[in-house]
Parts: structure tokens; sequence; C-alpha cells
């Protein structure tokens, strides 16, 4: 069950992430007449392409709308990368459920072990790609039978193709953060065609990309006593993970009166959150990774996955304009200042977790959230319950599940 749940709430990200404005006009310009032939199908509305196209978009939507789930021992977000390319060759090849299920799987297990190779992410990189790649590409290797004896070249061929990319970009709001997940499944394709066709990685390829990025700390074991996707942590607010702490910590506060008599929001917090205070957030992708705006919406409006940013909401920006950072050693420690008085909020939990027995449910509410505005309520919990119930010896098509256009 816990790889449906990962797979379900993927598909319910990539429906949040399509809407986004850069997300329609990447669909818009690679499924146009020119685009090219295939069985492999785009979310939302299913149409057909290659594995290639449909691998990179859905990946590339999956992320806009910052709800793809997260692997702690990983750092990173393997879903996004994993997933999206396992089913575009699931359904190129005609394979059934049961394999696409096992890969997406193998694929988590690749990111949590090669996480334990890098357990520094250096400052200014972004968690997609870089050894995600890899996990995607073994993900992909399990579908189509590469020898286990090219399994060393391909994760060397993939950690040295795989890309390091800049968070900088997320914090301007610069949109090409958005493909960064499209781009490294593009090179784990690409990676597993090239060892398949005979190319091969030097021994050293994973010690090599450590220096480079300034990996200092030395390789850490992993947690094998279960498979790394029974940990996965999945995400309930469309805004970074760092700053989730923030906007927890403000939900436990009772506040003394209406936001807009606030005169000044005080963060204290860890150095990291520092580059998440950019006075200015132009856009949707840039909010989500803005602890200034993130607080002041949360405080307006409130978070919730399928609910749109309200960018054109002066009140949001005008609140926004009050919050300041320090940097502390402490836990996330929140001060709220209205006229003669002053509440406090502090969080230390960097997760979510839900209590016992109520994940489930909580996935399946997010799930209609984010797919019911394209698909409707019934439609929505329809796709839901075929997503929990496939038949695992069917052929894996995500057609049967209810979420696309038959006529596609």
């Amino acid at each position: 069950m816990a790889t449906r749940h990962a797979v379900a709430d993927l598909v319910g990200a990539i429906f949040a992430g399509a809407t986004e404005a850069e997300q329609v006009a990447l669909r818009t310009a690679m499924l146009g007449p020119r685009a090219r032939h295939g069985r492999c199908r785009v979310l939302p509305g299913g149409k057909r392409t290659d594995v290639r196209t449909a691998a990179f978009l859905n990946a590339c939507a999956s992320t806009a709308g910052e709800l793809d789930d997260r692997l702690a021992e990983a750092r990173t977000h393997p879903g996004a990368h994993v997933i999206p390319l396992a089913a575009a060759i699931a359904e190129e090849n005609e394979l059934s459920w049961a394999e696409f299920l096992r890969a997406v799987a193998l694929g988590y297990e690749a990111a949590a072990l090669l996480g334990g190779c890098f357990p520094d992410r250096p400052a200014g990189l972004h968690p997609h790609g870089y050894w995600t790649t890899c996990a995607a590409a073994v993900a992909a290797a399990h579908l189509l039978r590469l020898p286990i004896g090219r399994l060393a070249d391909l994760i060397g061929t993939a950690v040295l193709f795989g890309p390091r990319l800049p968070f900088a970009a997320a914090w301007q709001g610069a949109t090409i953060r958005n493909a960064y997940a499209g781009m490294a499944v593009d090179i784990a394709q690409r990676s597993l065609e090239s060892v398949a066709a005979g190319i091969t990685a030097p021994t050293d390829a994973i010690e090599f990309v450590r220096a480079q990025a300034g990996v200092a700390s030395q390789p850490r074991a992993v947690d094998l006593s279960c498979w790394a996707i029974e940990r996965i942590e999945y995400k309930f607010l469309p805004v970074c993970n760092s700053l989730h702490p923030a906007v927890r910590a403000m939900r436990k506060v009772q506040l003394p009166g209406p936001p807009e008599n606030i005169e000044a929001i005080l963060v204290n917090g860890p150095q990291a959150l520092s580059g998440f205070m950019a006075e200015t957030a132009p856009n949707a992708l840039s909010r989500r990774f803005n602890l200034r705006y993130t607080l002041a919406e949360e405080l307006l409006h409130g978070h919730a996955p399928g609910k749109e940013l309200h960018l054109a909401d002066a009140s949001v920006a005008a609140l926004a304009s009050k919050v300041e950072f320090r940097v502390s050693s402490d836990a996330y420690r929140i001060l709220i200042h209205y006229p003669g008085q002053s509440v406090e909020a502090i969080a230390t939990e960097q997760s979510d977790p839900a209590p016992s027995g109520t994940l489930g449910a909580r996935l399946r509410e997010k799930f209609l959230a984010v797919v019911s505005p394209a698909l409707g309520v019934d439609h929505a919990a329809a796709t839901w319950t075929m997503l929990m119930q496939v038949n695992e010896g069917e052929r894996f098509d995500l057609g049967q599940l209810g979420c696309i256009d038959p006529s596609s």
C-alpha cells in the first residue's frame, strides 16, 4: 500500500502543478501538431506521446505546485523523478502494474542508498536532479531488464550526467526550476540508453562527484529495516519543506486580533532560512519559497492543497513586509507583535507525521482537493479508489484510472 500511496500522491501533485502558467505553455508547445507519437499519457488530460516527452512533462508538473513527497535520508524528492519515468516506460512497453510498482519501490530505495553517499547537500544546490537522477535510472533499468552487472555503470553514468542545479532559481521565481525534475528524468533515460548500448563509467564516479560538489562528510549508513518508500514524508502544505515548521508554529497560536493589526513578525530560526527572505516575490513559485509571503498568506488566507495563492492581494504584500528574520540556534520561534502586546509561536518538527492509522485518509483528502477542480469530486474519488484497488496483474495504463479523457 505504501507504493500505491506514493503513486497516487504524485498523480495529485501533477494535477496541482499542471495549472501553473509555464506548465500549460510546456504542454501546449510539446503536445501540439508536431508532437511525437507514442503510448504514454501526459496528465492531466491523458494525451498520448512518446516516453521522453511524457516523462519530462509529468515530472515538471509534479513539482510546480510544491506538493511532491520527500525522503528525509535522501534529502530530496524521489517521487517526482522515479514515478514519471517508470510510468512512461511501463506504458510504452505494455508492462504490468506489478512491474511498475516494484520499479517505483526500487527507485525510492536507490534514492535512500545514494543519499547515504551524499550526506550533505552543499548550500545553494537544489535537491532536484543530482543523485535522484540515478534513482530514476535504477527504476527504469528494472523495467527494461538491464543486466545486474551493468548497474554500477548505470549509476556512475547517471551521477556524472546528473544535473546540479541552483536553489536560487526558486527564490527568484525563475520558472526553469519547475523543469528541473523533467530534465533529470530525461538525463536518466539517456544514461540508461547509453549504458545499454555499451557505455561504461569510471569506478570512482561517486567519489568524483562528491569532491566536485564539495561533500566533505563520509558516507552514512541507511536504514535497511524496511523499504525506504515506507518512510516517505508527504507534504500537506504547498510551500517549500523548509517553511513548513514556521507555518505549523503559526497555526498553534491564538492571535489577539485580526492579522491586519499586526505591527511586526519576528522569526528566529536556522541560518538556512535567511535565503527565503527576499523582499519581493513576483509569482507563485517565488512565494512558495519565501518566508515573508508564506507567513502573510497563511495568516490572511491559509494554505491548503489545491488552494491558489492570492498573488493580487495587496494586503498579503503589506503583511509580508512586516516579517523580519534573525538567525538562532533555537527551534523556530516566532514573535507576533500587536499594539501593546505580543504572542509567541514555537515549532520543532520539520516533518508533518500523520497520527497512526490516518495517513491513507489524509492522502485521500489531499488527492481530492487537488484533482477535483479538474475532474469533479465524484470522478476524483473514483480515481483514488482505482489507484488503491487496481489489479497488479493487469497491463499498466493510466487510462484505467478514469483520470483522463478516453478520447485522447
